[in-house]
Parts: C-alpha cells; sequence; structure tokens
C-alpha cells in the first residue's frame, strides 16, 4: 500500500496550481485496519446489538486533521503572555467570544504574519509506529493578572478536558458551552483563543484577530472588549469554512462525509472529506485495475489564515474508525456531531511537509495586505491498494 498527497490552489478552474505533491506515510494504524476487516466474525450479523460491527465505515478512512510542531502549541497566537491570558480570563467581560491575538515584531506596514522560530518549526520525524501526528502538543502555562499575581497555578487546571491528541483543536467557535471530553468541560469562553485553531463560521460572525507589536498594547480591564489594542498592528477577521458546515468536531477531526458521486457539494469537497474511485465498467483506470481510491477535501481560507496565526499547517493525517476504542463509550452505528462525536479513531496515514501551506506574503507596493487575500486550498490524497 502506498498514497501521495496533493495541495492545490484554485482547483479545477483555469488558474489551477499545484502546490504539493509528495508521498505519504503509511503507519502501523492501516496494517491494524486490515487485519480487523480480515478477521471480523460474519456470524455477528445475526446479533442484534452486535450486527453493526460489520458495517464497513467502521473499516475505512473516517477523518482527516492538521497540525504543526510540538513546539509551536505554546507559541505563536497559543502563547500565554501576562496581558493575553488574563484578557482571556478575566470573568467582568460583558462580551464573550474568542480573538485571535498574535504578537508580532517587525515592520508595522506588513500584515503577513510569518510564523517563525529560528528555523525550528519542522514537525518530528515520520516513523510507522507514530499514533497521532505531534507528541506532547499541548498549549500550557500560568495565568497572570494585570499585576502580576498568580491567577491559576496551571492553564490545563482551568481546562481539564484538554488532552494531548498531537493536531490543531477547533475549540474557538463554541468553548464555553461545550467540552473535549465527556464529563469535563472548558470553563471560560475566551480560552479558544489561546487554544485555537479554526475561526467561527460567517453565520456566526466570524472570528476577529489583532495583531499587535507587544503583550503591553493589548488592553485589558475594559469590560466591553478585553481585545482593543491601543496600538495594534492590523486587525480584521475571519470565517472559518469547517465550522460553517460543522464537519469538524472539536478535537479537530474533519468528518468523512461520503462518496463524492452522490451530489454536487461533495463532489467539490465542501461538506467535508469525501472520496471517489473510477467505477465506469470495463474501463482501464478501474478502481479493481488501479487500485486507487482519491481522498478530497477543500480547507477554507478562512480556516487557512487562522491556522497561520496559531503556527501554520506542516502536519496532516487520514484517520480510520478505532472500533474497539469507540466501543467502550458507545454501541455502533457512531454519530458525528461537532460537539459529541462518538466515533473515536486510529491514525492510517501521515504526511509531514518541509512548509507552512498556510503562509501568506502581501503583495505590491503599497502592500496589499497578506492576511486578507487567501485563497480555497483543495486537498486530494490517493491512496493505492495494490
Amino acid at each position: 500500500m502506498r498514497g501521495k498527497l496533493e495541495v492545490y490552489k484554485c482547483y479545477g478552474t483555469s488558474e489551477e496550481e499545484l502546490l504539493v505533491e509528495s508521498q505519504n506515510t503509511v503507519v502501523d494504524g492501516a496494517g491494524e485496519i486490515l487485519v480487523d476487516i480480515m478477521t471480523a466474525h460474519s456470524s455477528l450479523s445475526g446479533i442484534a446489538d452486535l450486527s453493526s460491527i460489520l458495517d464497513t465505515s467502521n473499516y475505512t478512512i473516517q477523518a482527516i486533521s492538521f497540525g504543526k510542531d510540538r513546539k509551536g502549541y505554546n507559541r505563536h497566537a497559543h502563547e500565554i503572555t501576562q496581558r493575553k491570558g488574563y484578557g482571556t480570563y478575566n470573568p467582568s467581560f460583558t462580551e464573550r467570544g474568542s480573538r485571535i491575538v498574535v504578537i508580532q515584531s517587525g515592520d508595522p506596514t506588513v500584515s503577513s504574519y510569518q510564523p517563525l522560530d529560528a528555523g525550528n518549526l519542522l514537525p518530528s520525524f515520520v516513523t510507522p509506529r507514530q499514533t497521532q501526528l505531534e507528541l506532547s502538543a499541548t498549549t500550557s502555562g500560568v495565568i497572570y493578572s494585570t499585576a502580576g499575581a498568580e491567577i491559576l497555578p496551571s492553564f490545563e487546571a482551568c481546562c481539564p478536558g484538554i488532552t494531548d491528541i498531537g493536531h490543531n483543536l477547533n475549540v474557538l467557535w463554541d468553548v464555553g458551552s461545550s467540552s473535549l471530553s465527556a464529563n469535563e468541560s472548558i470553563y471560560t469562553s475566551g480560552f479558544g483563543g489561546l487554544l485555537g485553531c479554526y475561526p467561527n463560521g460567517s453565520g456566526a460572525g466570524g472570528t476577529e484577530f489583532y495583531a499587535v507589536s507587544a503583550d503591553s498594547t493589548i488592553v485589558v480591564g475594559n469590560t466591553h472588549n478585553p481585545w482593543t489594542a491601543s496600538a495594534y498592528l492590523y486587525t480584521s477577521s475571519y470565517n472559518g469554512l469547517f465550522n460553517q458546515l460543522s464537519s469538524m468536531d472539536l478535537s479537530g477531526y474533519v468528518n468523512f462525509v461520503g462518496s463524492s458521486t452522490t451530489d454536487t457539494a461533495l463532489a467539490a469537497g465542501w461538506s467535508g472529506l469525501t472520496v471517489s474511485a473510477n467505477t465506469t465498467i470495463n474501463h482501464a483506470l478501474h478502481a479493481s485495475n488501479t487500485g486507487e481510491i482519491a481522498y478530497k477535501v477543500i480547507v477554507g481560507s478562512g480556516d487557512l489564515g487562522a491556522c497561520n496565526l496559531y503556527g501554520g499547517i506542516y502536519n496532516i493525517g487520514l484517520w480510520a474508525m478505532d472500533l474497539c476504542k469507540a466501543q467502550k463509550y458507545n454501541n455502533p452505528p457512531f454519530v458525528f456531531g461537532p460537539i459529541t462525536n462518538e466515533k473515536r479513531y486510529k491514525l492510517f496515514s501521515k504526511k509531514s511537509l518541509l512548509d507552512n501551506i498556510s503562509r501568506t506574503v502581501d503583495y505590491g507596493d503599497p502592500k496589499d495586505p497578506g492576511c486578507n487575500r487567501y485563497a480555497d486550498l483543495t486537498l486530494i490524497w490517493r491512496l493505492y491498494f495494490v
């Protein structure tokens, strides 16, 4: 088995541009899925409570996720500075909701955030034994008051539902009323601005972001809007595609929504992760001859912009169902929901990139702000079962 990832800009148009084409790494989890398929006993079909275990969706690709290097989860927009931390925590703010704040040095006329870190941005070395995109990929830190007094001894103490899943979370949009685990919730909606990484959809007004020159320029204590910066470099907002369509859960998994032959939205990859294969009878490129199955997803411009502020996208993973783990919490069939997701996943294939696919640059003179120039990207992941 082998596979490759293709990343396109303006896919399917006259301006189509192939940005990335590279082989992936199929990990040991893929072999475990194949073993599960071959050892699932057909006798389960006669047991009403267990027959759903044989559903093919339990043995196929079910999600895709995105991430970056381990250290990036404590830097960029994730970084917990004194004023950023207090601004997310302060319960007196009457205007709730998460905002993205990034500290950016350099030319104040340049609005393209470059998540640089002295060349230490690359993810960990890829091996077939990996079970997640990155290890120890969690945001951590201490929350202080404006006077420097310690409010929370650890960021994790206020967000006990956070676990090390190894990729970008999706808690900007609903962190105040939802949870990342069965019994423990995130208590303050503002913390989503530190955890990241995907903005509200346009239907919910998007998510604002601010670039400031220093932590000291962030105004705190304003009960209406804690992120009004007295000297911000630039500000705007992003509209997220994943959250607009409710296709991503809180843990950052984009749901598999079905075959790309069923409707136009699926064929385009708008609804979530889709799959397609050539099924034309007697065709030379029929899937039975080539062994090719292609998975497609669109990463919206707003999602790319927000991810860049949180350190970029360097890791991408395909995930199959982890049937054993899912059965510990629910019985099949397993239902996907953006807040409550019954599915559990096992890493099937991983791609680590040398370049950040969410980066952007200013253009022209005078500069056209790069933060407002994002275009959707189409990802096609081809797997060959021959």
